[in-house]
């Protein structure tokens, strides 16, 4: 069965619901990086699970033509971890998706996205928040950290709160979840009775991945 999460994820930054404040902030961000490296060389995408944080980070490295690196502080949470994948890849030299190669500094660059950062806690943890600070004290390249508990991040890593951007997202209006809803029935084919849509809808708590 088709993943309908991942089939009708945004592709872009314009196909975000609910968050135009919020996306404009990103896009803002990313041009700054234009002109070489910025002042504020990273961001916090906080918020709660399923409004759309991990889609504009993905969303924003297409629309700047960027290359990508993902980490999932799940997964990978410990301080050699994030400094053989996010640290590394921050400050050297990069190969965009082509294979060709782009010296730091040029116009390729590539977005390190530290997804679930929040996550840096307890005995498990290993050093991560102390890596997640150098990555952000010393990154070359755009650096997104992901969260959905801002102020417990901000705990762990002060360079969060003095040396990053906050952007924050929100829970999308019930209207507008309807809205995509419908428009992904339609285009499935799927013919949905409102008031079961609206059922799902409420039942979603402002949670659009978990409405699809």
């Amino acid at each position: 069965m088709t993943d309908w999460t991942e089939k009708h994820r945004p592709r872009t930054l314009d196909g975000v619901i609910g968050n135009p404040a919020a996306v404009n902030s990103l896009r803002a961000w990313a041009r700054s990086w234009e002109g070489g490296i910025p002042e504020t060389r990273a961001v916090v995408l906080s918020g709660p699970p399923g409004v759309g944080k991990t889609t504009s980070a993905e969303a924003l490295a297409r629309e700047m033509g960027w290359g990508i690196i993902e980490m999932n502080a799940s997964d990978q949470r410990r301080k050699s971890d994030i400094e053989a994948v996010a640290l590394s890849g921050s400050i050297s030299n990069t190969f965009g998706d082509d294979g060709t190669y782009l010296a730091a500094g040029s116009k390729g660059r590539t977005l390190i996205v530290l997804d679930e950062a929040d996550s840096f806690a307890g005995n498990s943890d290993r050093g991560g928040g102390s890596a997640v600070s150098e990555v952000i004290a010393s990154t070359k390249q755009p650096l997104i950290i992901i969260a959905n508990d801002y102020y417990e991040l901000t705990r762990k890593s002060s360079a969060v709160k003095t040396k990053t951007l906050q952007i924050t997202f929100k829970r999308p209006q019930k209207s507008s979840i309807a809205k995509a809803l419908y428009a992904i029935a339609k285009e499935e084919g799927v013919d949905i009775d409102p008031e079961a849509l609206e059922r799902i809808v409420e039942n979603s708590s402002g949670d659009m991945r978990a409405a699809v």
